[in-house]
């Protein structure tokens, strides 16, 4: 079983032993419901990811990227599961222990959601700001500069523009 996931990109800068790379959205965001809400909120077709450069890459290089499946269940723990969990637990310690007569159920149960919600955002980003160098993807592979990208393989029997590969306008 395969515990890596592999991206591919183009290394826009180095700085010491990290990379900075332009990479693609991958295929998976084709297909999710919400991808419109990621361009709306300011999400893009492509993004800068930071890495360590494994693989010597220079500016312009093209490179193979891995990260380990098991850090990007981390993540998806921490950002998603964990911030929730804490809002429905802040929501139940507010609504019955929250409420002392002055504010109403209701209105105790969000308070003691919302607190709780950000106070965990804060925790996961102070715990992710402290380990961020630990769980960067990695550069590991340059690839020779005919290598297609992966996802960027024009469909067979399409042409650029219209025109046949003979040089004449397919209209």
């Amino acid at each position: 079983m395969n515990d890596e996931i592999i991206e591919y990109g183009v290394v826009e800068r180095i700085e010491g032993e990290i990379a900075h790379v332009r990479v693609s959205r991958p295929d998976a965001c084709n297909h999710c419901a919400a991808k419109g809400a990621c361009e709306t909120f300011g999400g893009k077709r492509d993004h800068l990811a930071r890495t360590w450069n494994r693989c010597d890459a220079e500016n312009g290089d093209r490179v193979k990227i891995r990260l380990p499946a098991s850090g990007l269940l981390l993540s998806a723990f921490l950002v998603y599961f964990l911030p929730a969990a804490a809002m429905l637990a802040g929501a139940i310690v507010g609504h019955e222990l929250l409420f002392k007569g002055t504010l109403s159920r209701d209105l105790s149960a969000i308070i003691g959601g919302l607190t709780l919600f950000a106070l965990t955002l804060l925790g996961v980003f102070i715990h992710s700001y402290h380990r961020r160098d630990q769980i960067l993807p990695e550069a590991f592979e340059v690839m020779a500069p005919a290598d297609p990208l992966p996802g960027c393989n024009p469909v067979a029997g399409e042409t650029d523009g219209g025109v046949e590969p003979g040089g004449t306008s397919g209209a």
